[in-house]
């Protein structure tokens, strides 16, 4: 098949970018980047490069949501369990008062 094809043009770069082959088999089950080979390739800065490639069950946080094509949501669920572990102490505990009160004789 050949290498990249030459870019002349600049384009974002692949840090960023990540992709997905959804392919359902005869099974009904996903088929992994192993049995369905591919690859894909950004321009950036005149110089091709690949574009990483996901499996199917694989998350990466999109405008704020861990979300994998498969639909199970635990890499969300974790994440947000993590922020909630995170704030749960803040809100248990009463704010700290810059003066102590006083109390009237």
């Amino acid at each position: 098949m050949g290498g990249p094809p030459f870019c002349h043009w600049r384009c974002p770069g692949p840090r960023k970018s990540y992709w997905y082959l959804v392919e359902v088999g005869p099974n009904g089950k996903y088929i992994s980047k192993a049995k369905q080979p591919g690859s894909l390739f950004l321009c950036n800065n005149g110089q091709s490069a690949t574009i990483e490639r996901l499996e199917v069950s694989e998350a990466r946080e999109t405008l704020g949501i861990w979300s994998p094509p498969d639909g199970l949501m635990i890499d969300e669920v974790n994440a947000l369990k993590s922020k909630a572990l995170k704030w749960a102490p803040s809100a248990s505990t009463p704010p700290k008062l810059g003066t102590p009160s006083t109390t009237p004789s």
